[in-house]
This record gives structure tokens, sequence and C-alpha cells, in this order.
């Protein structure tokens, strides 16, 4: 009776606790609120706000409208009506729906607020360089004005203070540009003290165009004029280029973070999906069952330091944070589950939530794969024509329907078979590229990392339009479609030989094979109006119960397949070849 008192009073406590947090957060959220109304009035007013500050806008307001729900307040309150009704195991499951919803709402309510913190930083960052480049051309309209004149009227003058006074009051900015940065959880990397500097030469400038003016010497304080106009267009053009790069190199270290959370992933899904094979192979009383208690304890200890890299990399990219937080969650859940399963002998219940840990990792894989191309892409528009050494020659994924055409494809193929036979000669290896795998270990093609990264890339998405077409054709029932088969078949083996960087004379063939079969099935794709020029006729609606299913699991799979095939050659061999077991155990 007394430990049912004492537990009773500590559920209490705990609901009593999760409604201070609540209101707290509400709190926060109503204040995160006002202070972002007040910031978007204040910039509304000023000017018109960039294509980029308003996107950040929207999403911020995206997710306090989200958060802003009722459904914390809901669990609250059935809590407290279970309390009454002493139902134990309700008020547990509860108690943990309330945790996980809590934690999760602080996720984005820190999200949130670092997004409100960053927009404002970056508006100061443009707030300032406009108001230095309207400075700088009114400052340069009142030297045309009075460089001339031997008699300098006292309206001049009046402008000229105006002038020093907001480039005074433009100092005090950068101040507050310099604090409102450094409260970020990632500064931006910028060198304000190099604008400090220029900006103490301008104020020079403009005190002695002043003091000029005020002795009536028009060409005199058009000299300090004007080196205080070039050198406010320059603070103007610094700060820019430094945003710019800023946020270049915190993209590039998302990316770097980006691809090393999907490699664990990655290796994370092997590892439970062997863990769950081997207990699946084994009865209760296997004494390997406790050595695999043991391993599986141990995928959820490394989840939860890939789960706090990737919650970093959500409040570093919000686009990604709500997919996160729900797959994390997931996880979590299960993976407690999954523990509790091992210990009570349960090999239904522990088997049903280890697929859903694998299914949540794939599924986080998948998004974190679709990102990093996406991020790739973002990286490019944000270097245009720099020749970075980052992405040389625009490697990467293709571009969404790029190489989907026959034409589109054929074209492409000739270009890959022509770079895979200038790789084969020993001068035919462009100056700085990296080098391919040596003699014995592909035929020593001369081709660099990103160059077969691209080539792969480009192989899959032609394989998945072909599969496309293949579906579409034999939704006649003819299964004209399946003509497409070897070819497929081809660009398959291709992908997964670029992927393992086998480089030598067969790979070469092999395109030139590939190529011929484009050539042959070009005319048919045409006719049959499968090319993109062409319009599609709609198929008809057909109810095919568990074949449908059945389909769409096998799509899931491939793109679970697909993911897993696409990692840059130089992927680690530990890696490499787990993904390789994988294959031949699903394929």
């Amino acid at each position: 009776m007394l430990f049912s008192k004492q537990s009773d009073w500590n559920k209490q406590n705990q609901i009593n606790q999760l409604q201070e947090e609540h209101k707290s957060l509400v709190d926060d959220l109503q204040m995160l609120q006002e202070e972002m109304q007040n910031s978007v009035e204040e910039k509304n007013q000023l000017s018109e706000m960039d294509e980029d500050l308003l996107e950040q806008q929207e999403m911020i307001n995206d997710l306090l409208e989200e958060l802003m729900d009722d459904e914390l307040r809901e669990l609250l309150e059935q809590l407290e009506d279970l309390m009454k009704e002493q139902n134990e195991n309700k008020i547990q499951e509860n108690l943990d729906k309330l945790n996980m919803s809590s934690e999760e709402m602080k996720n984005q309510l820190d999200r949130s607020l670092e997004m409100l913190k960053r927009m404002q930083v970056n508006e100061k960052i443009d707030d300032i360089e406009e108001e230095l480049k309207k400075l700088a051309e009114e400052q340069d309209e009142l030297r045309e004005t009075t460089e001339n004149k031997k008699e300098v009227s006292d309206a001049d003058k009046r402008r000229q203070e105006e002038i020093n006074k907001s480039f005074e009051d433009l100092k005090k900015d950068l101040e507050q540009l310099d604090s409102l940065n450094q409260e970020l959880d990632r500064p931006m990397d910028m060198d304000l003290e190099q604008s400090k500097e220029k900006s103490e030469e301008v104020k020079e400038e403009l005190q002695d165009s002043k003091d000029q003016l005020e002795k009536n010497k028009g060409e005199k304080a058009g000299e300090s004029q004007k080196s205080a106009s070039e050198k406010m267009k320059e603070m103007a053009e610094s700060l820019d280029q430094m945003q710019q790069q800023s946020n270049q190199e915190q993209q590039q270290e998302d990316i770097n973070m980006l691809r090393d959370i999907l490699e664990s992933l990655v290796a994370l899904s092997f590892d439970q999906e062997d863990v769950m094979g081997r207990f699946n192979r084994i009865s209760a009383s296997d004494p390997a069952y406790r050595k695999y208690g043991r391993r599986q304890r141990k995928i959820v200890d490394d989840t939860k330091s890939v789960s706090d890299s990737l919650l970093a990399l959500a409040a570093r990219q919000p686009k990604i944070a709500q997919f996160v937080d729900k797959e994390l969650g997931s996880i979590r859940a299960n993976h407690e589950l999954v523990v509790e399963d091992i210990d009570e002998r349960r090999l239904d219940d522990r088997a049903a939530h280890q697929q859903y840990v694998m299914t949540s990792y794939n599924n986080l894989a998948l998004m974190l794969n679709e990102s990093l191309e996406q991020m790739q892409q973002q990286m490019k528009s944000m270097m245009p024509g720099s020749g970075s050494c980052d992405k040389p020659g625009g490697s990467g994924a293709p571009k969404s329907g790029e190489g989907s055409k026959p034409g589109d494809m054929k074209e492409m193929l000739k270009q890959q078979l022509e770079q895979m036979k200038k790789g084969m000669n020993p001068g035919g290896k462009e100056p700085g590229e990296q080098p391919g795998m040596g003699k014995g270990q592909g035929g020593g093609m001369g081709l660099g990392n990103k160059e077969i990264a691209k080539m792969a890339a480009q192989q899959s998405a032609m394989r998945k339009k072909l599969e496309e077409m293949r579906q579409q054709m034999n939704k006649e029932g003819k299964g004209a479609g399946n003509k497409l088969s070897p070819l497929i078949q081809e660009l398959e083996e291709q992908e997964r030989d670029l992927v393992n960087k086998r480089l030598g004379n067969n790979l070469v063939q092999r395109q030139q094979r590939i190529l011929t079969r484009l050539l042959e099935s070009e005319k048919a794709l045409m006719e049959r109006g499968l090319d993109e020029k062409r319009e599609s006729k709609d198929g008809k609606n057909v109810d095919g119960g568990n074949q449908i299913r059945f389909e769409e699991y096998n799509k899931e799979k491939l793109r679970q397949i697909e993911l897993l095939r696409s990692v840059d050659p130089a992927y680690k061999k530990y890696y490499k070849d787990r993904a390789n077991e994988y294959f031949n155990r699903v394929l």
C-alpha cells in the first residue's frame, strides 16, 4: 500500500513537472512569435525582404504553427483523468508519449530560436550593406555639388553633417551585428574587425570633408568625400563577400557532416539486420542469445551518438528537422521495446520492433541522400563559374530529368565512353585529376573518384528511367517492355563496377554494348510515345490488391538498394564490402 502511494506521488510529481515545462515552452513560443513579428514589421517598413529571408520567415512560421498545437495540453488533461481512475498502464503510456512530445517540442523551439537569430544576422548584414551604398551615393552627389564652389551653402554643410551622423549610427549597427553573430550557436565566420578598421578610416575622411566645407574649401573637401565614398563601397562589398563565403563554408561543413552520418546509418542498418537475422536463427534458450542481446544494446548505444549528430544537423538544416524528429522518435521508442523484448524473451515482438528500427534507419538514409544531392546542387549555384576544387567539372548527381530522354541517354553514354577510352590511355589523364586504380586494380584507368561517382549517378538515372519505360510498356499486357531488360541489366552491372572501381577493358566494352542496345531500342521507344517530348496517355486504374502492395514493397526496397549503390567510389572498404554482401542477398 505504501509502495502504491509512493508510486502515485511520483507519477503526480512527474505530471506537475511536465505541466510546468509545457507552460514554459508555450511562453517561450509566444515571446518568439512577438520577436519575429516585430522583426518582420520593422524590415517591411524599411524595404522589401529578399527571397531567402522570406523563405526563412515562412519556415519559422510553419514550425511555430506546428508547435502551438493542443496535443500536449490534451495529453496532460488525459493524464490527470487517468490518475483519478488509477489506470496504471494508461498512465505510463501517456507519460511516455508526453515525454517524447515535450522533447520534440523543445528541439523544434531551439531550432526556431536559432533560425530567428540567424535570420536577424543576415538581415542586419543586408541592411548595413544597403545603408553603406546609399551613404556612398549621397556623398558622391554632395561632392559633385560642392567641389567646384568657392562658397559652400549652409544647406550643403548640413547635408555633410547628416551623412557623418548616419555613418556614426551605422558604426553602432556594426557593433550590434558582431554581438548578434556571437549569440549564434555556430557564428558566421566574418572578420568584422577589418570592417571596423575601415569604418575608422571612413570616419576620418568624413570629418575632414566636414572641416574643409566649413572653411569653404570645396575642392579640398571633394578629395576626402571621394575617398570616403569609395571606402564605404569597399566596406559594402567586403561584407557581402564575407557573408557569401561564410555561408558556403557552413554549407560545406554540413555536407561533410551529412556524409559522415549517412555512412554511420548505413553501418547501423547492416548491424541491425545482422543481429535480427542471428536472433531469428536461434531459440530463446540458446547460449548465444545473451551475446546477441549485448550486440543489440551496443547498437542502441551507437545510435545515440548518431542521433545527437542528426539533431545538430537538423538545427543547421531546418528543412529536414521534422522528418529527423519523427524517425528518431520511432527509433528511440522501438529500441526501448527491443531491449525489453529481448529481456522478456518475446521473440515475435522483438523481430517486429527490430524491423521498425531498420525501416527508420533506411528512411533517414534515403532522406539524407536526397538532401546531400540538393545541398551539392546549392553549393554549385553558390559558386557560379568559380571552378572550385570542391566540385571540379560540376560532378555530382544528375539534375532531375537529365539523361531521361533516349537522345539524351545516347549522348551521355557517348561522352562517358570517350572519357573511359581517354582514361585508358597513359597520357589521357587531365592535369589535376585524381589518380584512379593502379595496375592490377581495374586496368589502370586514369579517372578521378569524382568523375567515377558522376558516371555511376548518371548510369543510375538512366537505368531508373528505362525501368519506368519497361513498366509502362508492360501495362499493355504483351510483355513488350521486357525487351529492355538486357539493357537495364547491362546498366546495372556497369553501375556496380563503377561503384566498386573495377575500371578495366570490360567497362569500356560493356559501355559500347549499352550504347548499341540503346540505339536499337530508341526507335521502339519513340514509336510508343515514351519519349518525354510527346504526350503520354493516362493508364487505367486497376485494383491489384496484394499485388500492388507487393510492388510498392519492392519499389521501396529498390530505393533503399539504390541509396547504398550510390555511395562514393572512395567509400571505406569495410562499408563497401558490407553493401556488396547486402546486394548479393537481395538481388
